[in-house]
């Protein structure tokens, strides 16, 4: 059985098909979302925390190069997604899709 913190399932439980769902069901989940690609979100959801920084990797992190800061978008394919960070505790999240602007 799942512990009470984690009968809550949201999309990054990745539960895309029926099976899966029913695992989860069998095991104690409560609330179910579907898993991010299954569905076409309105708003930008934040689909990935990393301690993996992409300002980091081109040199442009504000603490360890001691440069300002810049925003970042990332393309895969056709989608964009916006990245925002969390210096202090060195986190990057990725946001999106985003529609074009």
């Amino acid at each position: 059985m799942l512990p009470i913190e984690e009968q809550n399932l949201g999309f990054k439980a990745n539960i895309y098909n029926d099976k899966a769902k029913n695992f989860y069901l069998t095991h104690g989940a409560k609330e179910i979302s579907p898993a991010y690609e299954s569905t076409k979100p309105i708003t930008p959801q934040e689909v990935l925390v990393s301690k993996h920084c992409l300002r980091f990797c081109i040199g442009k992190c504000p603490i360890r190069h001691k440069v300002k800061p810049i925003d970042l978008v990332l393309e895969i394919g056709n989608a964009k997604f916006d990245l925002s960070f969390d210096c202090k505790k060195c986190l990057m999240s990725l946001h999106g899709p985003i529609k074009n602007k």
